[in-house]
């Protein structure tokens, strides 16, 4: 989608979505859920900072060394701001959820 912009996969994503909202109103099936964002306003009762991707911002020193400056990385969306979560935090929603279908 960068070269050609959004328009070129509009239509695949929302396929995606459609197939997505359609699974998750199946009834009888086992499903695993994940997320990979959360609003920034609930991140700090739901996640530890270590969870959250970082984003780095290098700039020049004076002297011409390379400064580094990490912060939590923010994400748009239709009016909402997010953190991303790191991979960690994923794979655990999954041993979780699989644990629980399967060893309960």
């Amino acid at each position: 989608g960068d070269e050609l912009g959004l328009e070129s996969i509009k239509e695949r994503t929302q396929n995606d979505l459609d197939m997505m909202t359609m699974a998750s109103q199946l009834h009888g099936i086992n499903q695993v859920n994940l997320f990979n964002s959360i609003e920034i306003d609930k991140s700090a009762d739901l996640v530890e900072e270590y969870e959250i991707t970082s984003s780095y911002d290098y700039s020049l020193n004076p002297d011409g060394t390379i400064k580094v400056d990490e912060v939590l990385w923010e994400i748009e969306d239709s009016g909402k701001v997010y953190h991303s979560l790191n991979a960690a935090p994923g794979v655990i929603q999954v041993v979780k959820q699989l644990h629980k279908l399967f060893c309960s």
